[in-house]
């Protein structure tokens, strides 16, 4: 029996946006997914914890965006399993869920960055990873320990390999979204962005509970 296939996009999504939907879809298309979580960390330790709307609040948001895919969850499976750090996330997913395929997914502004996660060899031990362009990030030019491992690993994004280490450049259209950028917006009480930004449903929680309003925009 195939074994099904999941991608994981982790994040603090605060807010999600369209960005993200956008990543999952094409994650979905091209690696043949049978679903997408949104993996909602309870604090992402590279983060600052200013303008940080709840765990609560950030999971209610990303039902809303996935309410009408059936392929799309929202996951606090992080915060249930009381992990704070994605190598311990990705062991205690792979190992409560032997009969899933799970897909690591990530913008390439955090392939820059990923030597900086704990046990980040662990992870790329464990399950592919699957990186996405992001604009002012060209991944050719990115250096470091991490990239330096990763590189004998690489394949080509339609291979159907599932058994790590392996890894993968999307070639994604360039969407230029930030959950920064729509905070800032939202805070100062612009709309410029937040109106393509964001799914209705979530703007309209946002705007009904009054997010982003009355904290810093970090």
């Amino acid at each position: 029996m195939n074994k099904r296939r999941i991608g994981i996009l982790g994040g603090s999504f605060n807010p999600p946006h369209l960005g993200h939907l956008y990543m999952a879809e094409q994650a979905k298309v091209t690696l043949n997914l049978s679903e997408v979580w949104l993996l909602v960390s309870p604090q992402n330790p590279l983060k600052e914890t200013a303008g940080m709307a709840s765990f609560e609040a950030r999971m209610r948001m990303c039902n809303l965006m996935a309410a009408d895919k059936p392929w799309l969850k929202a996951s606090d499976f992080e915060a249930k399993a009381g992990t704070r750090f994605t190598a311990d996330t990705v062991e205690k997913l792979t190992t409560s869920m032997p009969d899933v395929t799970f897909f690591w997914l990530m913008g390439a502004d955090n392939l820059a960055q990923f030597h900086q996660w704990k046990n980040w060899e662990s992870i790329v031990k464990t399950v592919p990873i699957v990186v996405f362009r992001r604009p002012g990030t060209d991944i050719t030019h990115i250096k470091g320990p991490a990239v330096d491992y990763l590189a004998p690993y690489q394949v080509d994004t339609q291979n159907k390999a599932e058994k790590a280490p392996n890894w993968r450049v999307l070639e994604n259209k360039l969407i230029d979204l930030s959950a920064t950028d729509i905070r800032n917006e939202m805070h100062k009480g612009a709309v410029t962005q937040t109106d393509t930004a964001l799914h209705t449903e979530v703007l309209s929680y946002i705007q009904q509970n009054g997010l982003y309003e009355n904290m810093g925009a970090k």
